[in-house]
């Protein structure tokens, strides 16, 4: 059993096979996950229910019921795949949206599957399904670009999805950077710090590696889209970076302890 928050993940059982209709009878869910049958009954449900059990024990796949803390009651469910790129999903009954509750709750499958050794998750969002983008965001994926064609279309023929990413933490970064990033993106910010510790950057020898990446940091505003596009700039030419950040002067040891703090 796992919790975040006001959101806690247990493993789903028989029966929840009417909560599970009724949020599968919401036309959202079919539209933005393909393998949701529609219509969806009482045998569409405890097929469901059947092949989760299957996948506990002879795949990597696992997925959790999705309740609130103070209930148990099912409001959704989040799966997440045991392995390097391995798929993150979810869904959500229609009266506990807008709630935060897609948000911890992936937040916290993301952060367990972490923990068992895996150190990257990819998730996959219809183009349309903004509410889901922003999800993935909220809960540290980084958008990294269109996914190729995909061999099972939305229900609307669509066959292109927006693609993110999450990686697991990581050192490499200084303390009062770490700081600053926790400050700007709060539950996302253990993914923005693996990122900046893995910056590539090539042409920067001699170069403060804390000066490029506290010009990323400050260059994105705690917006994850920003942070990406900061990270694609630096990784190509790191001045850019630093003359956004106005890090690129004579006096930038003075401009970084403003902006970070002294040691």
């Amino acid at each position: 059993m796992l919790s975040h928050g006001r959101v806690r993940l247990r493993r789903l059982r028989a029966s929840d096979a009417p909560a599970i209709v009724g949020a599968c009878g919401d036309p959202e869910v079919p539209r933005f996950i393909p393998l949701v049958p529609a219509p969806y009954t009482a045998a569409d449900a405890e097929a469901f229910l059947e092949s989760v059990e299957r996948s506990w024990a002879e795949t990597d796949e696992r997925v959790f019921g999705i309740t609130f803390a103070a209930a148990d009651d099912l409001i959704g469910a989040v799966a997440v795949r045991l392995h390097e790129g391995g798929e993150a999903g979810y869904w959500v009954a229609r009266e506990a949206r807008g709630q935060g509750v897609a948000t911890a709750a992936l937040e916290a499958a993301s952060g367990w599957a972490h923990a068992q050794g895996i150190e990257r998750l990819r998730l996959m969002t219809h183009p349309a399904n903004v509410a889901s983008q922003r999800v993935a965001q909220k809960a540290g994926f980084l958008p990294i670009g269109a996914a190729g064609r995909l061999e099972l279309p939305f229900r609307d023929g669509t066959a292109q999805a927006f693609l993110f990413e999450r990686l697991r933490p990581a050192d490499g970064v200084s303390q009062r950077l770490r700081r600053r990033v926790e400050r700007d993106f709060g539950a996302a910010s253990e993914t923005v710090l693996r990122r900046l510790a893995a910056l590539d950057l090539p042409l920067a020898e001699g170069q403060s590696r804390e000066r490029i990446q506290a010009a990323v940091i400050a260059g994105a505003g705690g917006d994850m889209s920003t942070f990406a596009t900061f990270v694609e700039v630096a990784e190509y030419d790191w001045r850019d970076v630093l003359a956004a950040a106005g890090l690129a002067d004579a006096d930038w040891p003075a401009r970084l302890d403003e902006a970070l703090g002294a040691f």
